[in-house]
């Protein structure tokens, strides 16, 4: 179930290039699952017209978390937002990963580690691979369990010099489940990976599209399936069984 909810802004917190913010929000909190989004009304004036689809990085609570890369018109309006306002936030919108009694890999690029804070707590021997463009880009990880995390960078300026998938030749996918969530670039990237090296293993992609409604009804965020058909990146997905799509570099 969905809800339109008028969310107060418990905290807020600016570092370098990311936004964190943790917002009363009861019904929507109760609601989530890990891997779901909300769509955020970042004015309470028509400009801009279109409410931000940010992931839910966490639920404590009675309080969702969002982890915002702040990049844009929208979401430099949230940055400037203060502890007290409020936010109409819809959501919990999309699915969200599979619960399971499995050992998982966690892969991410850029914000797109922002819905592992969660997961992290809920599979607590999971480690998370993540590869940024420089340490700039990396967000504050207090969320998250940072004993856990690997990180890479294109220019060395962090952790490992290379990319994700670079980490990944390192790790034994045996027996594991993967779930990532980046840009498409890098989902089609590591596909193109596993159809490789591990092409039976079971994977889960959370992936991003323009969205102008959030839940179905524009049809705006098609992504296209291997047998021919199409998804709607909001309302079948985010999160999406890897083989089920097709993950062409756009």
């Amino acid at each position: 179930m969905k809800y339109e909810e008028r969310a107060t802004i418990r905290s807020l917190r600016r570092e370098g290039k990311y936004l964190l913010l943790s917002l009363f929000s009861p019904r929507i909190a109760r609601e989530a699952r890990p891997g779901q989004f909300v769509n955020v009304r970042v004015s309470d004036t028509l400009d801009p017209l279109l409410r931000r689809p940010l992931s839910i990085a966490d639920v404590v609570g009675e309080e969702v978390r969002l982890l915002v890369q702040i990049r844009g018109k929208g979401t430099r309006l949230l940055a400037e937002k203060v502890v007290g306002d409020t936010l109409s936030l819809v959501g919990p919108l999309g699915n969200g990963f599979p619960m399971m009694e499995r050992e998982v890999i966690f892969v991410a690029g850029g914000v797109g580690v922002a819905p592992f804070a969660w997961l992290m707590r809920l599979f607590p021997s999971a480690r998370l691979l993540v590869g940024f463009r420089s340490c700039e880009m990396i967000p504050p990880l207090d969320w998250f369990d940072e004993k856990r995390v690997m990180i890479a960078t294109d220019d060395g300026s962090a952790g490992e010099k290379g990319t994700v998938l670079d980490m990944m030749k390192k790790v034994s996918l045996k027996d594991k489940v993967i779930f990532a969530c980046g840009p498409h670039r890098m989902l089609a990237a590591l596909s193109d990976f596993l159809e490789k090296n591990s092409p039976d293993i079971e994977a889960y992609f959370s992936t991003e599209s323009m969205m102008a409604c959030g839940f179905g009804a524009c049809k705006g965020c098609v992504l296209p399936k291997r047998d021919g058909e199409y998804a709607l990146c909001c309302s079948d997905g985010p999160v999406f069984a890897w083989r089920e799509m097709v993950w062409e570099t756009r």
